[in-house]
């Protein structure tokens, strides 16, 4: 077959070696097409978002027994109620006919109400309430919910405020604001912020004093404590003993004269005064809590830069030893705390 096209060409006038022979071509090159070269297509690059990326639920904690400067006096009023109340009830007023005229009398009758409600349940209850206070607002905490997204190269963090809680009670707030973040390695780092809307923090955590004091009280306030759980109860008998023999020179009188205290009082009337005058004690102490709920502080509440570490630990993902200040409007100033965080990735 070969033959007979070689013959038609030269009868055609054509050479020989113008003829396209495949095998003969690739004797040649000394190769086949399986050995052609084939350039690779270029490699693709990506690279991983950065971890804090996605949504964060995130619980703050503050001390802020000692930044809230308002709570000083009532505390100590508190305070002295628990441990001396008869200081507390024999004011200016109390006895004060005999005051004029008998002091020592009447430092006699103090003394002996001192030594005898020092071993009634008042100063564990009053204590119990400032150690009610002092453990909630030593560890307040606000309820932050973190969306974190890249913006390009910035981490962009949305950060809403939802909740304050004091103890076991909870108020709800609804507060925003925009930070960014930049992630090196585990370590994190937040700029500060202002959250986008006033809020009256001070006037919630008031408010919270007053439910720490029903949850410790039963429901009750001091002076209604007082006169349910009388803690004079019995007080007649071992004061108007220790008193009723007591006898003192009358002032401006002949020489000699002397008054003694069971020509002027009974026991009933020692029993009256006790009472009367601790519930006047408790009601001083209850105006001063009360004044606490009127106090306002509406304004933005600002959050420092911050730093916390995020952390995997088997499929869990968490941030830990987070810390900034927090700064609330309060009355006419601003108090600041310093805070711990920590949270929990969503997604």
């Amino acid at each position: 077959m070969r033959t007979c096209a070689i013959l038609l060409l030269f009868a055609l006038g054509c050479d020989a070696g113008e003829i396209d022979d495949p095998e003969a071509s690739t004797a040649q090159t000394g190769g086949s097409k399986a050995d052609s070269p084939v350039i690779p297509a270029a490699a693709v690059t990506q690279t991983a978002p950065p971890a804090l990326v996605g949504n964060w639920n995130l619980v703050a904690h503050y001390d802020l027994y000692d930044p809230i400067t308002d709570l000083a006096a009532p505390m100590k009023a508190l305070g002295k109620l628990g441990a001396d109340p008869a200081s507390l009830m024999f004011g200016p007023t109390s006895f004060s006919s005999l005051q004029k005229t008998f002091p020592t009398l009447v430092d006699q009758i103090e003394s002996s109400m001192r030594n005898f409600l020092a071993g009634s349940k008042l100063p564990k209850d009053a204590q119990a309430l400032i150690t009610a206070t002092q453990q909630a607002l030593m560890d307040a905490r606000v309820e932050h919910q973190l969306q974190v997204t890249l913006d390009g190269t910035t981490l962009k963090v949305q950060n809403a405020m939802s909740a304050l809680d004091v103890g076991t009670h909870s108020y709800p707030i609804a507060l925003s604001s925009s930070a960014t973040a930049t992630q090196t390695g585990s370590s994190v780092a937040l700029s500060g912020e202002a959250f986008s809307a006033q809020v009256g923090l001070a006037g919630l955590l008031m408010r919270s004093l007053g439910d720490l004091q029903s949850d410790t009280l039963q429901g009750r306030t001091l002076a209604e404590l007082v006169t349910a759980r009388d803690y004079c109860s019995g007080v007649e008998t071992p004061v108007y003993a220790a008193v009723k023999d007591l006898c003192v020179p009358v002032v401006f009188a002949p020489a000699g004269t002397k008054v003694c205290v069971s020509s002027m009082l009974d026991s009933a009337t020692i029993g009256s005064f006790c009472r009367s005058g601790l519930l006047a004690a408790a009601q001083a102490v209850d105006t001063e809590i009360a004044a606490l709920a009127k106090l306002d502080g509406k304004g933005m509440v600002e959050l420092s830069a911050g730093t916390c570490d995020e952390v995997e630990t088997g499929a869990a993902e968490t941030l830990a030893h987070g810390a900034w200040t927090f700064a609330i409007p309060w009355s006419k100033s601003t108090i600041k705390a310093a805070g711990t965080f920590e949270g929990t990735r969503q997604n």
